[in-house]
This record gives C-alpha cells, structure tokens and sequence, in this order.
C-alpha cells in the first residue's frame, strides 16, 4: 500500500506541474475543457489525501493493532469512489475526441457506456466497503462489482485506443512528412493507453488471485495515471512550430491528424492537376493554414 501511495504522490506532483503548463499556455482554450481540467486537478488532490489519511491511521496511529489493518474505513471507501470518478472524466473525454476525429457516434457511444458501467461499478464498491469492513473474510461480497468496475474500463480503453490507432493508420498517405506525423500520434495514443491498460488489468487480476492487499500498489496510482495521460494530449499541443512560445496556438494530437490528412489532401490534388501522377512540390506554410482553419471543427478547443 505504502509503494502504491508513493507513487500516487509522485504523479501528483507530475499532474500539477503539467496543469500549470497547460492553463500558463492554452489561454484560449473552451471554459469547459478549462473547468474539467481544474476538477480532475482538485479530485486527484482529495484522492492523495483520502490515501494518504487511510494509510496514516492504519499504520502510525493503530500501529501493530491487526484488526485496525483488517477492517477498512470511509477513508479507504473514499479511494475507489474518487477513482471512478476520476477516470469516467477522462474516458468522456477520449470518447469525445473520437467523435470529433472519426465523426462516428456508434464508437464514442459504446466508449461512454462503458465509462458509465465503470463509475456506477466503482461508486458501488465504494459503499459495498462500507458495508462489508472486514476485508478479510467480506471482500468476496463484491468482488463481482470490482471485475465489472475494472473490465469496464479496460473495455473503454480498449475502444477508445484501437479506433484510434485504427483511423490514423488508415490516413497514412505514403508521403514521409505526413507518415511520420501519424507514426507520432500512433506511437503517443497507444503508449497513453498501454499503461493504464496493464495497471486496471493488474489490479484486477491481484484482487482476485491475492488476499494479502497488494492490488492496491496498483489500484492506487491508477486515477492518476488516466489524468496525466489527459493532460499530456491537451500540452502535446506545444511544439516548436509555434515559435516556443506559450501565448501561441499550437498543434494539438488532432490538430497534427488534420495537418497529416492535408498533406494527402493537397498531395491528391497537385497530382491531379499536374497529371501523370507526377509528384508536385506544395507550400508547408499553407497546409500549417488549412490545419488551423479546421482546428476548431476537429479538436473544439
């Protein structure tokens, strides 16, 4: 628990400084997106504290006390429930950015309910622990909910990850500017996805094979795991095409897919108009100006 704990801190620390760089650098960015970001920040922070609080009575104050370690209290009650809550923000998210990228609502639908079965799941483990304290011998009662909790999620990323890889890889144009844009953004969706993949996988597969507790050195990091990767998508949007220089608006994951698809665009068209399928030199400059003119419609930000 206290490894888990740790590492909760730490990516705490990793969350915070990733939202200061996002609100000192996307200025312009939607209020809503401001406000989800400003929510997730403040329920990771009450998650770290109800952690930290749990591990603090349990292991300094009712130090050597075994039953105190046995039975859980609201404070570890409050863990899941924050979780839950936590990464069904960041699924609607990525449910979202689906929907804007692919223009498809069968996926993000499918996305979303998934997300929605999680947070009920997670916030009904949350009162299942209240309700049945003494882990030991009680945990059995809903161990169910945990495994729809933890496979809903798994479900979701699964999902959300796949199409997505799925749809760039299908923009690849051949052209090697424009391939290697979306080798990047393949490389990024499915490294984000990777890990909270293998920690919701590993923590379901240690609370049902191991009574001793050690599913929470993976339970408790994974709330923050899903916001880091939230924000890292949302500050990917800086780079040095826009000068180094925060109060200028960036590509972003969508906007580099929109940049990408646009070299295949103009690619199509030189070759039309200058025939054979000869290949045509085009200006970088007014495909960079094609991509901003849609930001707004693929990303909404």
């Amino acid at each position: 628990m206290f490894i888990g704990l740790a590492i909760n801190i730490l990516l705490l620390g990793i969350m915070i400084i990733q939202t200061y760089l996002y609100y000192s650098r996307y200025t312009n960015d939607r209020p809503w997106l401001k406000i989800l970001v400003g929510f997730i920040l403040v329920a990771d922070i009450f998650n770290t504290v109800f952690d930290a609080a749990y591990l603090y009575e349990t292991l300094i104050i009712n130090f050597g006390n075994l039953d105190a370690v046995a039975k859980a209290t609201w404070l570890l009650a409050c863990e899941p429930a924050t979780t839950a809550i936590i990464v069904f923000s960041v699924q609607l998210f990525f449910a979202w950015r689906v929907f804007m990228l692919t223009q498809t609502r069968v996926w993000s639908v499918l996305i979303m309910a998934f997300a929605l079965s999680g947070v009920i799941a997670g916030i009904t483990s949350a009162v299942d622990v209240l309700r049945f304290p003494v882990l030991a011998t009680q945990s059995q009662k809903f161990k169910p909910v945990v495994v729809i909790w933890m496979a809903s999620e798994v479900a979701a990323d699964i999902i959300s990850t796949s199409i997505l890889v799925l749809y760039l890889r299908k923009h690849k144009s051949g052209l090697e500017r424009s391939d290697q844009i979306v080798d990047e953004l393949i490389r990024f969706t499915v490294q984000t996805g990777l890990i909270t993949f293998i920690f919701a996988s590993l923590h379901l597969a240690f609370f049902l094979s191991d009574e001793s507790g050690l599913h929470l050195l993976f339970n408790f990091p994974i709330c923050k795991l899903y916001s880091n990767s939230l924000l890292s998508s949302l500050n990917s949007r800086f780079s040095s095409n826009s000068g180094n220089n925060p109060g200028i608006e960036a590509r972003n994951f969508t906007m580099k897919t929109t940049e990408a698809l646009n070299f295949e665009h103009h690619s199509s068209q030189s070759t039309n108009v200058h025939g054979h399928g000869e290949p045509h030199e085009f200006d970088n400059s007014q495909i960079f100006a094609d991509s901003k003119m849609h930001q707004r419609e693929w990303y909404a930000v």
